[in-house]
């Protein structure tokens, strides 16, 4: 797999696009590489060898016609782990200078990442040369693989999409064809369409074939299809009016962790084979036929769309509605605070049913009546029944002996493989203490920073508080970062490959909802605004969290501290709301801890003076809440504060002792 600059594709083009090698370059450290599509060669520095168990086809690609030359894949090197000696080349100067330098990627390198050449094509096939040398056998890891990562993440095989053209004229156009059969028959199994005239001065809307390949629980290949609407061109008011459509928290699905381990409730997990289909358009939509659609007279004819297919700006709005009706109707209550949370009780039998777009996660007291309501939803939907949940949303879940654990190792294995930091020396902090950085005046395109950045973020969100600071402090360097920040935002990944297996433990416990709030005052060197950090805690580990810059200078510590308190609150209310909409607590309320007793002093008295009187009213908000006994303001010693651990960088002692106490261990 060859790396496409960003200069050299546009928005929606391939990232990466696969090549065979051919040879070596003769005037620059590179690679020649052919590519079959376009009977071109080019010359690059940076690719990715596909193992025989990530590329399954190890067919034979001809070059051209009467030259009697044929490439093939051959046994290679096994990505998953770098050796030592294997450099990466690294172009210093502007983009047309031929000097490089070579580095090795080891682990006391510095780790060093940089773009391919720009692409040189060669139009004369002639001068292509054969492979030269014999590729080096190296040793499989025993505990992990590229395709194991695939299976475990979800992480697609190929990161590059081909084009209907490409698939019907490529070696594989058998197993495309199968299934585009596939998809069309879920189209018409669920009534999606039926052809019609072309009407006068109606939008048409556009469609596509979008092909991808996955491994699936056996490793093995899975072609999938899916013809889809380009959405982009439909027409607002007409074909479409609301696009809204709610989604399951995180928070609240790690609410219902905490719950499933206090109440000893079994969690299942069930997938909705094409869930959009099954969502009534109540607009009349037309779109074109789509390639490999066999029709009499083509050119005047399009699809009236029934059903929200996959692609239109409703879609997702209309499967909502669908789910909601249907389980209202069974007898579930959608919960206020939390649209995509139904609950049913009766005789002693509890059942809470989350909906994640098309995932829904049954949380029951209860094994009989689960089977009858998975009984109930097969009925109106196409299910896959998963058992009990093991992978959700990125995460890995395991409940042993009524303790359920939730991490993401496996992402984390993916994220050291994709930038090749499997051999880093691990660190102990994703961060360095009193780290002050500066924006740089000349912003580097050499390093997949912001790519980086994402992918943490992601990892933050889910399962890794103990990583959200260094984050949110270095993505503030998205559009001015140079090599110093890309050396820094790879230091989070050092920290991780030697926690890659940490993440959040639920064991039962009969403390209540507890949370923690603190701020950073003016830490931030670039305009001297303060970040807030709070986190929820319940059954042993965290619920909810967050670490957020605030929107105004802070002129003192306690209006700092006083702002923060004011955000945790609303998330204290929040959860307090949604817990009693489950019947979980009573009206008691939330307590929440800081360090400050200034700001604790504030929020409860209506102190009004030049100190404290240009403060946003906004703000004044935790007053009402401590008012009226939603949440009760505690001390908590500096010291013994975890929050810290979501507004600065933290000594090795420090971090482990707050992380390990936000309930984030070893599996």
């Amino acid at each position: 797999m060859t790396h496409v600059p960003k200069e050299k594709r546009l928005k929606w083009d391939r990232k990466a696009v696969k090549h065979y090698l051919v040879g070596y370059a003769d005037n620059v450290k590179g690679y020649r590489l052919y590519n079959p599509r376009s009977n071109k060669v080019i010359t690059s520095r940076v690719v990715i060898i596909l193992e025989p168990n990530d590329s399954p086809e190890m067919t034979q690609v001809n070059i051209s016609e009467g030259q009697g030359t044929s490439l093939g894949h051959t046994e290679k090197q096994d990505d998953t782990e770098t050796d030592s000696n294997q450099s990466v080349i690294t172009v210093i100067g502007n983009d047309d200078s031929t000097y490089v330098e070579e580095q090795s990627e080891t682990s006391s390198s510095s780790d060093d990442f940089s773009d391919c050449l720009p692409m040189k094509v060669v139009k004369n096939l002639a001068e292509i040369s054969q492979p030269v040398g014999t590729v080096r056998e190296r040793k499989k890891p025993d505990r992990f693989g590229y395709s194991n990562m695939c299976v475990e993440t979800g992480v697609s095989l190929y990161e590059d999409q081909i084009t209907y053209e490409e698939a019907m004229n490529g070696p594989e156009s058998g197993d495309w064809c199968k299934a585009m059969e596939e998809e069309l028959k879920s189209f018409e199994e669920n009534e999606a369409w039926e052809v019609v005239d072309r009407p006068d001065k109606a939008t048409i809307v556009k469609c596509k074939w979008v092909f991808k390949k996955k491994l699936d629980s056996e490793k093995k290949v899975r072609y999938r299809a899916r013809l889809v609407a380009k959405g982009f061109t439909q027409m607002a008011g007409i074909d479409y009016k609301e696009t809204f459509s709610p989604v399951l928290r995180y928070s609240t699905l790690r609410l219902l962790f905490a719950l499933s381990v206090n109440y000893n409730l079994d969690i299942t997990h069930l997938d909705v084979t094409t869930a959009f289909l099954n969502g009534h358009l109540s607009e009349t939509v037309y779109m074109c036929l789509p390639d490999n659609l066999v029709c009499t007279n083509k050119e005047n004819k399009v699809l009236k769309l029934k059903k929200a297919i996959y692609g239109l700006k409703q879609s997702a709005r209309e499967w909502y509605r669908r789910v909601d009706d249907y389980l209202q109707s069974l007898g579930y209550n959608k919960l206020i605070y939390e649209p995509c949370l139904f609950i049913k009780r009766y005789d002693g039998v509890t059942i809470y049913v989350a909906l994640f777009v098309d995932d829904f996660f049954i949380f029951s007291n209860c094994k009989k009546q689960t089977e009858v309501l998975k009984n109930e939803l097969k009925t109106k939907f196409k299910i896959k029944d998963l058992g009990e949940i093991r992978q959700c949303l990125g995460m890995r879940v395991r409940k042993e002996n009524n303790v359920i654990s939730v991490d993401q190792e496996q992402f984390v294995e993916y994220l050291l493989h994709k930038f090749n930091m499997q051999n880093c020396n691990p660190v102990s902090t994703p961060m360095e203490v009193n780290l002050k950085l500066e924006k740089a005046s000349n912003c580097s395109t050499q390093y997949p920073y912001q790519q980086l950045i994402g992918s943490l973020l992601y990892l933050s969100i889910l399962t890794r508080p103990d990583i959200l600071y260094a984050v949110c402090y270095l993505s503030q360097f998205n559009n001015n970062f140079n090599e110093t920040h890309w050396k820094h935002v790879k230091r989070i990944l050092k920290y991780l490959k030697k926690t890659k297996n940490y993440g959040l433990k639920y064991v039962k416990d009969e403390h209540d909802l507890v949370g923690y709030v603190d701020a950073d005052w003016a830490s931030n060197s670039l305009d001297r605004k303060s970040f807030t950090g709070f986190v929820f805690k319940m059954s042993g580990s965290v619920i909810s969290y967050e670490c957020k810059k605030q929107t105004t200078i802070a002129l003192s510590s306690t209006e700092a501290e006083y702002m923060a308190i004011c955000e945790a609150s609303k998330e204290a209310i929040y959860l307090r709301n949604l817990l009693l909409e489950l019947n979980c607590r009573n009206e008691s309320p939330i307590l929440l801890l800081n360090d400050n007793q200034s700001a604790k002093k504030l929020a409860k008295n209506y102190v009004f003076h030049k100190r404290s009187k240009h403060i946003d009213v906004r703000y004044h908000f935790v007053r009402t809440a401590v008012e009226n006994k939603y949440v009760l303001l505690n001390y908590l010693n500096t010291k013994d504060m975890p929050a810290d651990i979501l507004t600065k960088s933290l000594s090795c002692q420090k971090h482990f002792e707050f992380i390990k106490e936000l309930g984030i261990t070893e599996k």
